[in-house]
């Protein structure tokens, strides 16, 4: 089937006159009959136009008549990758997406306005905290100003200021995300992708493991603090997530009184249903007296277990409670008599692997 050509010119809008008699330079897309006219940020005279179109145009009016050639050529490959042709798309792609992509922080606000769409609002969080930093040490940063060396220097800079390596390898990746998808749009090319072999190389953090033994979480869960208080809580919830399996705090404030029974709670895991959602996983975890002492003590009649949820699903407030409560979580593990450097997952799985039968049965057990 023969497709409809789509006729693409830069002509002066005669339609409106500026000062000094000027008009503006206009990106005229046909279509089928109709028309649209997008501005280019360009203006000229009758005489000036006659210059421009001919092989006399200097200094100012050449440096136009490039610009609008230049317009002309990615319109028409635009048009040209648009099948079927419209108009709402050309729109998109040709102008909405390089504002999108007209500097390094809009991209990051598209990405994490997507993010925030989807709910992911941990994402969009670690997404703005690269994003400010990088912009701290470059204000108004352009993919143009991304190389290997700016990055080493960035690099540098953020160790110069304290920073360990490994917290500037994970910025630098949700840059490179960032400029994987200004790659894929067309907007950086090839050549200039500043990561890989021979160009600059993310550092990898050192991720060390540290299991605790079965006596130092004896001393977690013994520990005496004052009654209702948040370190009180902050215990409960350790306890809690470790004994289900190590679920992250986010999964664990979404419980909801359906996903219990009176001898298990079934939960799938937030930071991967989207990965996995095709074949999601689903946790179960058999309820023991000190889940039921805990779910007792800090239940709540309503939606979801915990006062934490009391928003439906309001991921936000969700996360920033969680991050709240981490935080009460660190405060309560420096103020117990035990060392610890991870949280529940780690020490979970660190455990499990050390005690097969489970800690769960352990302290039951031996306690």
């Amino acid at each position: 089937m023969k497709r409809d050509k789509v006729n693409v010119k830069i002509v002066p809008d005669v339609r409106r006159s500026k000062n000094n008699e000027r008009f503006p330079l206009k990106l005229r897309i046909t279509y089928k009959g109709d028309r649209r006219y997008y501005a280019t940020g360009h203006d000229a005279s009758d005489e000036e136009w006659m210059i421009i179109n001919s092989a006399d145009s200097k200094d100012k009016l050449r440096k136009i008549r490039s610009a609008i050639v230049e317009i002309e050529d990615d319109a028409e490959k635009c048009c040209t990758a648009i099948v079927p042709f419209s108009f709402k798309q050309f729109k998109y792609d040709f102008f909405d997406q390089k504002i999108q992509f007209e500097t390094v922080e809009s991209a990051f606000m598209t990405y994490i306005n997507q993010l925030r769409n989807n709910n992911q609002v941990g994402s969009a969080d670690a997404y703005r905290t690269a994003m400010n930093a990088l912009i701290k040490y470059k204000a108004n940063l352009k993919f143009s100003d991304i190389t290997p060396d700016f990055l080493q220097d960035f690099e540098n800079w953020m160790v110069h200021r304290g920073k360990s390596i490994t917290t500037v390898g994970i910025y630098l990746r949700q840059l490179r995300a960032i400029i994987n998808i200004a790659k894929e749009k067309g907007i950086i090319r090839p050549q200039d992708y500043p990561f890989g072999r021979r160009k600059y190389i993310i550092p990898g953090g050192n991720n060390l493991k540290k299991a605790l033994n079965i006596s130092q979480i004896k001393q977690i869960f013994e520990y005496q603090a004052s009654p209702e208080t948040g370190m009180d809580k902050a215990r409960d919830f350790w306890i809690l997530s470790y004994l289900c399996n190590g679920i992250n705090m986010m999964d664990l404030v979404q419980l909801q009184w359906r996903d219990l029974t009176t001898t298990a709670i079934t939960f799938g895991c937030e930071k991967t249903k989207r990965t996995n959602k095709a074949n999601p996983v689903t946790i179960i975890v058999p309820r023991n007296e000190y889940i039921n002492r805990i779910i007792s003590k800090w239940g709540v009649k309503s939606f979801y277990l915990h006062r934490f949820a009391n928003f439906h699903n309001y991921q936000e407030v969700l996360f920033a409670r969680t991050t709240i409560g981490g935080s009460k979580h660190s405060r309560f593990i420096k103020a117990a008599p035990v060392l610890v450097d991870h949280l529940q997952a780690e020490y979970y799985l660190l455990v499990a692997y050390n005690q097969p039968c489970g800690f769960a049965y352990e302290y039951h057990h031996q306690y």
